[in-house]
């Protein structure tokens, strides 16, 4: 197969290595459309580029890059400019435009689509005033798009995500403080005033305690305007009541207070007022305060068990309008996980129903809302396939994203490795510089050759994967390999295996095997039951095959969520 490449088609390793750094989803999205504009300018040598984003279906200039010394760059005609991004628009294609004259001088440009999220997003155009460009310009400016669509896609997710993680990890943990935000205060602002008005009082408080600052604070205040989170005194009257638990119902401060806290209940209109301490989930956490009657009169016993009988309704209040808060939060942080998770599932490959003679058919179930597991196929001819599984150690969204870096390493290598063996090598190098928090991953890479009925192999400790004959034979596929991401210097075994037509290649991650290994995950039991499965079902349709499968896990996992991804890549041969 190597006499047949053209070496001027493969691109230096050295070179998508360093646009990979350049283009890293590390970079703010800015930085990346940045970095983009000055690759095209060192790697095209270019005089100036333009890119152009689309925004409610029309092209926007958003970034202009050149170089400094370029001074005939000032007097551009952009509308000219603009007319080959809506062309390149137009045909979603690259294009190159040799000798347009423009402002009176001739330009040599070329022009390529970006995308994010796998969907058209704008145009990168890139000019010249004399070297013409060539194919291999055209090749490089791809290449660069190629790998600048997944940094913006990860750092879109990521930036979407960032912020709702933070908040789902700090929901839990900070819980008791989330009585202390704005909305909790304007809330107890609204319940203060119905106390007021119920007892026909015109000042009222509510102090609660800050459990991360370890004092009493203001929460709320009516009928006279106090600075919002003020600190409470200790020897206060709110004070002695938090620590004591005790009712303080005041008539005449002289004679009923404390010495050490009398000089605290003076600045009030009337000599009587009322501080009862307020319970939450069993624990006292604040005090209410309520003085200056209307009728100048004392608090009566009656007023008391109305105000103790609101204040136990205000509580449950509370109790139901935080837990219904929670619930908010729980159900807009799942629901945008659902959204990263749609977007994931629309960066999946989408591998055609037959390639040439060969029938392909997918089972894929993520075991989390956002999954760790991706597969991907590439043609090296029209009769030649590669064909790709992996799994990211690790779930949720820290493996989805480290998923989306490793898998565009691959899709680049695919374009100048010529085996699966030279795949993983190549790859690995990139992949130990992008592995962060321990993550690794597993691949297996199977090329098939039609026009001979071969297939070359190669795991990178990877699950062993299989080939079903039409007699009923199994075939183990299984090489030699450590995971991507781990040591620099590994060793990758290749093999070959020949098939007939008719035959079934069965390429799945350790999810399918360990879901039908038993209640231990045995994922060599697990590996001979799928094949069982397939073999039982082996002449009905690749539909009919996975949907036995999948019912055949529901079955054995009826009571149990997922432990890993579910998938599986069935190829008829």
């Amino acid at each position: 197969m190597d006499s047949k490449l053209d070496p001027k088609s493969l691109i230096d390793i050295n070179l998508i290595a360093f646009i990979h750094d350049e283009l890293s989803p590390e970079k703010d999205i800015d930085l990346l459309y940045e970095s983009l504009g000055r690759l095209s300018l060192s790697l095209c040598n270019s005089d100036f580029s333009m890119i152009f984003l689309l925004n409610n279906n029309k092209l926007i200039m958003e970034r202009f890059t050149s170089r400094e010394e370029k001074e005939y760059l000032q007097n551009l005609n952009l509308f000219d400019f603009q007319y080959i991004a809506e062309e390149v628009l137009q045909t979603k294609d690259s294009m190159i435009i040799n000798n347009l004259i423009s402002s009176g001088r001739s330009f040599n440009i070329l022009g390529t689509p970006l995308y994010s999220n796998n969907k058209f997003s704008g145009v990168l155009l890139t000019a010249r005033a004399y070297e013409l460009y060539s194919e291999e310009d055209k090749n490089i400016l791809e290449l660069i798009v190629m790998e600048a669509a997944g940094a913006i896609t990860n750092r879109i997710l990521y930036n979407s995500l960032k912020k709702r993680i933070e908040e789902l990890n700090a929901l839990y943990e900070l819980s008791s403080a989330a009585v202390f935000s704005s909305s909790e205060a304007d809330f107890f602002k609204r319940v203060l005033a119905i106390v007021a008005s119920s007892l026909n009082v015109e000042r009222a408080s509510l102090v609660f305690y800050n459990t991360v600052k370890k004092h009493l604070e203001l929460l709320a205040s009516y009928g006279k305007d106090l600075p919002e989170n003020l600190i409470i005194d200790d020897d206060s009257v709110a004070a002695y009541v938090f620590k004591t638990g005790k009712i303080l119902n005041v008539r005449n401060i002289n004679e009923e207070l404390p010495d050490h806290i009398k000089s605290k209940g003076r600045g009030y209109g009337s000599d009587s007022f009322v501080s009862i301490p307020l319970y939450f989930e069993g624990q006292i956490v604040g005090v209410l305060n309520l003085t200056d009657k209307k009728n100048h009169r004392t608090f009566d016993s009656f007023e008391i068990n109305v105000l103790l009988s609101i204040i136990n309704h205000v509580t449950e209040i509370y109790k139901n309008y935080s837990i219904r808060r929670r619930e908010e939060k729980r159900k807009k942080i799942e629901e945008e996980l659902k959204i990263a998770s749609e977007i994931q599932r629309r960066n999946l490959t989408k591998i055609p129903r037959h390639i040439g003679d060969i029938a392909i058919s997918i089972l894929y179930e993520p075991a989390r809302v956002v999954g760790g597991d991706f597969f991907d196929y590439y043609r090296i001819r029209d009769d030649i396939a590669g064909f790709l599984i992996a799994d990211v150690a690790g779930k949720g969204i820290p493996a989805a994203l480290y998923t989306g870096s490793v898998k565009h390493i691959l899709r680049m290598e695919q374009k100048s490795c010529c085996n699966p063996v030279d795949l993983f090598t190549q790859a690995n190098k990139l992949i130990i510089a992008e592995s962060e928090m321990g993550m690794f991953t597993t691949a297996f890479c199977a090329i098939i050759y039609q026009y001979d009925k071969r297939i070359l192999f190669s795991s990178a400790g990877h699950n062993d994967q299989m080939l079903i004959k039409k007699s009923g034979d199994i075939l183990r596929l299984k090489t030699s390999g450590k995971p991507l991401g781990i040591f620099e210097d590994v060793f990758f075994e290749q093999r070959e295996i020949y098939y007939n037509n008719g035959d079934l290649l069965v390429l799945f991650t350790d999810g399918i095997a360990e879901a039908l290994g038993g209640d231990d995950l045995d994922v060599d039991r697990g590996f001979f039951k799928l094949a069982d499965i397939i073999i039982k079902f082996f002449d009905d349709t690749e539909e009919i095959i996975l949907n036995r499968i999948r019912n055949e896990i529901r079955e054995v996992s009826r009571d149990l969520s997922l432990a890993d991804d579910l998938t599986l890549l069935l190829i008829r041969l």
